[in-house]
């Protein structure tokens, strides 16, 4: 024991326990250092600006600066050269390490297809959000006599009709042909009460254009919802151009089982038959002997009796007047 407490305080002991501590701190520092240049401790690139270039200029610059790039996406923007950047991560301007990797999206080379909507009768403003939204374009808009003002009544793409459903390119520009409006002023249609079906037969057949339609949360069956609001309202000798739209407000119907006729339930109203009147110019005469004939048989009365009741009369009187009479009406 006590040879080894004189160790623990020998000139030797602290020595070698010194020399460690300093081989420790030198191999940690080496770490360090090499650790800061491995990884490049204190060094950053700023991340360039790479949208609108293509790829191949993008790839270039790339590795100019140490820098990767990996393409995560395509998607098609308008107005962008095919093959070229549209979106970046991390965003320019961004301090990176070197040789960190760059995520790319590209603009396709192949625009998607999507199909045409039914646009037909909507309005002007509706037909272009309905476009908007599937990344179709109106290049130029064109009238023609209608009555519906504004109303889409049809669509052109190089001068050819487009019908709903037709495959076209993503970002195609077409051309809408609308109703000028022809046809003057017309009453503004009572549609309160009416439900959405009955109101929009109601606007179609006076040349108006359905507008905004305001729905209640609680509506279940829109075409039978009820039309509790209008604009504008049907007030006495209001009137409106024709084509212009007419916006509604919408409930619950609570009676809506009471709209939904089934076709077989439909009653047609079948017109009651007449019967011919009798001919005015024609009466029918009853000779006073076929009376007392009829009499005759029904009674049978005597001899005596039929020639007290049987009136005389001359034949050479009644055929004179019988001819005079087709005579007259030969006249």
């Amino acid at each position: 024991m006590r040879h080894l407490l004189s160790f623990f305080f020998s000139k030797t002991f602290w020595l070698n326990l010194l020399a460690m501590f300093l081989l420790s701190g030198v191999l940690l520092l080496a770490a360090f250092k090499l650790l800061d240049a491995y990884t490049h401790h204190g060094e950053s690139i700023i991340v360039p600006d790479l949208k609108g270039f293509d790829i191949n200029e993008v790839k270039q610059q790339l590795a100019r600066q140490n820098l990767r790039y990996e393409v995560m996406d395509s998607t098609y923007v308008k107005d962008t050269p095919p093959g070229a950047i549209v979106d970046q991560h991390p965003a320019p301007g961004l301090k990176v390490k070197v040789n960190r990797r760059i995520y790319l999206t590209l603009n396709t080379n192949n625009p998607p297809k999507v199909k045409m909507p039914d646009i037909k009768f909507a309005t002007l403003r509706n037909a272009q959000a309905q476009l908007e939204s599937i990344g179709l374009d109106v290049k130029d808009t064109e009238y023609i006599d209608d009555p519906a003002r504004n109303a889409v009544l049809g669509v052109k793409l190089d001068g050819q009709p487009l019908e709903a459903g037709t495959e076209v390119t993503k970002g195609t520009a077409v051309i809408l042909v609308l109703g000028n409006g022809g046809g003057g002023l017309v009453p503004v249609p009572q549609l309160v009460d009416l439900t959405y079906a009955q109101a929009k037969i109601m606007i179609v057949s006076y040349g108006l254009n359905e507008g905004v339609v305001v729905v209640d949360p609680d509506v279940t069956d829109r075409e039978h919802a009820l039309v509790y609001q209008q604009v504008p309202e049907a007030i006495e000798e209001a009137t409106m151009m024709m084509g212009e739209p007419m916006d509604l407000f919408l409930k619950e119907n609570p009676n809506k089982d009471d709209y939904i006729i089934e076709e077989e339930e439909i009653e047609i109203p079948v017109p009651e038959p007449k019967t011919a009147p009798a001919k005015k110019d024609a009466p029918e005469v009853t000779p006073p002997a076929k009376e007392s004939t009829e009499k005759e048989v029904i009674e049978q009365p005597s001899a005596a009796e039929e020639k007290e009741k049987t009136p005389t009369v001359d034949p050479l009187k009644a055929l004179e007047k019988l001819k005079e009479k087709k005579a007259a009406e030969g006249e």
